[in-house]
């Protein structure tokens, strides 16, 4: 399929699932908790793909959208463990769908999955398609489990889901600076894609770690300390060489979006 041609599955797929997704808010009246378990839901579906994409390869997306083949990766894993998959869970919890539907969309997935092969918009290294017929009824479940907690208003529950929130804003956040080529990440003076791969997800996850924390006692005077702490850190990394930013603006404005757009959990 020629490179123009590519983006088109990924597009229709982003149409599909985004017109299931607004139908599923439209009949739901707890939104602002439905909004919480989507963003929980993207954000355990980018620590799945850390394992898979990052740490041990087992696919390689192809949208052939960006010409760099590590950003056009990252930005199909993106579409599918932040929008297909997510809004595809958010929404089966939230119309409450039996064991049926679920198993219904993991056979969905598993043929798009074959068809992406065949048309070459998707490339399997050690990853088998059954692999994803059997995994995706699980990660539904474990969005109707979250999606309990939080209409049950279970403190932890709620907890994990901030910090999938945080640290996937983070992550997506350093993403953005990376195809503008604002920021790398490495070890010495070669910042390699593989390098990459493997250190912004570690970055996201501890940063979140510590944001959770911070928001989960919801002072102001506790957030205004994490960002000092997060930019000290940053400056550590640079001064070991395992980060090198070209500005300090652009990755701050990236920390004061995380810090202040997840507050305290209130859903």
């Amino acid at each position: 399929m020629a490179r123009k041609t590519n983006k088109y599955p990924y597009l229709l797929l982003l149409v599909i699932h985004t017109a299931l997704l607004l139908f599923v808010f439209s009949k739901q009246p707890k939104k602002r908790g439905l909004l919480a378990l989507l963003l929980s839901n993207m954000g355990f579906a980018f620590i799945f793909d850390y394992i898979v994409v990052s740490f041990f390869p087992g696919y390689r997306y192809r949208p052939k959208v960006l010409k760099n083949k590590y950003f056009d990766n990252i930005l199909g894993a993106t579409l599918s463990q932040a929008v297909y998959v997510p809004f595809t869970a958010v929404s089966i919890s939230g119309l409450r769908l039996g064991w049926g539907a679920k198993l219904l969309f993991s056979l969905y997935f598993s043929i798009i999955e074959k068809l992406f092969i065949h048309l070459g918009l998707f490339k399997r290294k050690w990853w088998k398609t059954r692999f994803t017929f059997m995994l995706i009824p699980f990660f539904f479940f474990i969005s109707d489990v979250r999606w309990k907690g939080l209409r049950e208003g279970n403190k932890t529950m709620k907890a994990l889901c901030l910090y999938n929130m945080m640290h996937m804003t983070w992550v997506n956040g350093v993403f953005i600076l990376e195809v503008y080529r604002l920021i790398r990440f490495g070890i010495g003076k070669n910042y390699k894609w593989q390098e990459q791969m493997k250190m912004v997800p570690a970055y996201g996850m501890v940063y979140g770690a510590i944001g959770t924390a911070v928001a989960l006692k919801n002072k102001w005077s506790l957030k205004a300390l994490l960002f000092g702490v997060v930019l000290i850190m940053d400056k550590i990394l640079i001064k070991l060489g395992l980060m090198k930013v070209y500005s300090m603006f652009p990755l701050t404005m990236v920390h004061i979006v995380a810090i202040l757009s997840n507050p305290s959990v209130s859903w």
